[in-house]
């Protein structure tokens, strides 16, 4: 078999650069889908093409490195070697020795499986950061036309765009199915008139956007266990009092930004959360947007929208100024409007914040201010305990 470093020194480059590191897993993304299209064309091979596809796929794979430390070990038996093997389950003639022929036939394609997920899985938790930062750059853009959607933009404004739509094309690749409307998008930025802006402003960028979100942010990677089985810790009849207190100072501003989208995203009667603004914004605008869906069978469904500003703050509290700051700067990103800004904190709020709240809902004015202190996202990550031992607010 062929050395597995051979024709990788061309491939080094900087791998603390995303444009480098987007690189290399292009190429083996590239290497992949050629094994995966010899795999495929064996199953109907003549003999002497299987052979050609053997030699094919031991020459393609030294361009799939290692990915956490799997890799494709298996080469395809030989059709001869295939025929064979079933023959000679043909002759036991037991369950269990068509079994064994098949999944020994099978197990190259079963690893090619396995890297293909592996190889998905690592593309977009390494792209996910910059993903967020350029989906908040676009909705910001999208949001500032939206202000002069009764005038065409400018070819400055529209070059801008297409180049972090762009982008995003470049970051989430085959990471996403393609279903929104990403077609849309891109035939009303080449027409640019404002009529097509009014279009990826009201219906292609929601849709794009949503897609992105959906399949770039949920996370399986699973969390470390100590323990095999856990019917022996139920039989060991543990007793004591239990920890409520969660480690704030533990995590990051962009840490309870993760923490409140997660418990939001995920929330009954929620939709289309979305992660707007990264975290220390030069206006420290919105830094999460959600739709609240109320149903009610005489009137219908209702939707409002509903901003979340996240405060990390553990040695002050949070004050009537800072409330009125958060109004002032969500304002910015209307229209559409806004019908509820949430104000969610690690500290607490101060007792004239709260008396301001109140007395603002009771007026009805809009937006009306919802204030999540400590103790109440405590109460929402109790029913989600694993975020707690995520972020390692729980030990």
């Amino acid at each position: 078999m062929a050395d597995r470093t051979s024709g990788t020194s061309e491939m080094t480059g900087d791998l603390g650069d995303l444009e480098g590191v987007l690189g290399q897993f292009d190429r083996v993304e590239a290497n992949l889908r050629k094994l995966e299209s010899v795999w495929s064309a064996m199953t109907s091979a003549s003999a002497s093409e299987h052979e050609d596809l053997l030699r094919s796929f031991a020459h393609i794979l030294p361009g799939l490195p290692a990915i956490d430390g799997f890799r494709i070990e298996t080469i395809p038996l030989g059709k001869t070697e295939a025929e064979m093997l079933r023959f000679e389950a043909g002759e036991v003639d037991e369950p269990y020795e068509y079994v064994r022929a098949e999944e020994q036939i099978g197990a190259p394609g079963r690893e090619i499986a396995e890297y293909r997920f592996r190889l998905d899985r690592s593309r977009r938790k390494v792209v996910r950061e910059r993903v967020v930062e350029v989906v908040s750059e676009i909705d910001s853009m999208v949001g500032s036309l939206g202000r002069l959607v009764s005038t065409a933009p400018t070819d400055a404004d529209w070059d801008v765009l297409t180049r972090r739509l762009a982008e995003l094309d470049r970051l989430v690749s085959n990471a996403v199915p393609g279903r929104a409307r990403w077609t849309d998008l891109h035939r009303h930025l080449r027409f640019g008139t404002d009529v097509d802006l009014r279009d990826i402003i009201n219906m292609d960028w929601p849709s794009v956007r949503a897609e992105v979100e959906r399949h770039l942010y949920d996370d399986d990677e699973p969390l470390p266990v100590s323990v095999d089985d856990l019917g022996e810790m139920v039989r060991s009849r543990p007793k004591g009092p239990v920890s409520t207190r969660l480690h704030w100072d533990n995590i990051t501003d962009e840490d309870l930004e993760s923490i409140l989208f997660e418990l939001v995203r995920t929330a009954d009667g929620y939709e289309n959360t979305n992660w707007l603004m990264q975290t220390h914004a030069p206006d420290r605008g919105r830094d999460l947007e959600t739709y609240r869906v109320s149903m009610d069978v005489l009137s219908g469904t209702h939707r409002s929208r509903v901003i979340i500003q996240c405060k990390h703050w553990l040695s002050r509290s949070v004050g009537i100024k800072d409330l009125s700051f958060c109004l002032e700067a969500v304002r910015l990103w209307e229209p559409p409007p806004i019908d509820v800004l949430i104000v969610a904190t690690s500290g607490r709020f101060t007792q004239d914040a709260v008396a301001w709240i109140e007395k603002r809902n009771n007026e009805r004015q809009i937006p009306s201010v919802e204030p999540w202190p400590e103790a109440h996202i405590e109460t929402l990550i109790a029913r989600r305990p694993g975020l707690a031992v995520k972020f390692g607010l729980r030990q």
